[in-house]
């Protein structure tokens, strides 16, 4: 998916991608499917063709970034964030009402 989003940024055909790469359009075609397995050569050559990254090595406890994911996060944070700031602002209202007592 990632290449053919690279091809539709670049206002690229299958075709001219089998040209960049000097392979043939059914070479590309069998790519962008599935139907061929990716040599690392090959995924190189794609990444630096489409100025794309498809190769990612993830320590033990790494995990892959989508956007999905990067969205969902910062949802989540701008959640918490909310939260805190209404507990922040109950308690500013607690403290005013609250007379501080002196010994």
């Amino acid at each position: 998916m990632r290449v053919l989003d690279a091809l539709e940024e670049k206002g690229w055909s299958q075709s001219d991608l089998a040209r960049e790469l000097g392979v043939t359009r059914q070479q590309v075609s069998k790519l962008v499917k599935g139907q061929s397995d990716f040599k690392l050569s090959t995924v190189s050559h794609l990444e630096k063709v489409l100025n794309i990254q498809l190769q990612v090595i993830l320590l033990d406890n790494e995990e892959v970034m989508t956007e999905e994911l990067i969205q969902e996060r910062l949802n989540e944070e701008i959640i918490d964030y909310h939260r805190k700031w209404a507990y922040t602002q109950q308690y500013l209202k607690l403290k005013i009402k609250v007379p501080i007592l002196k010994w």
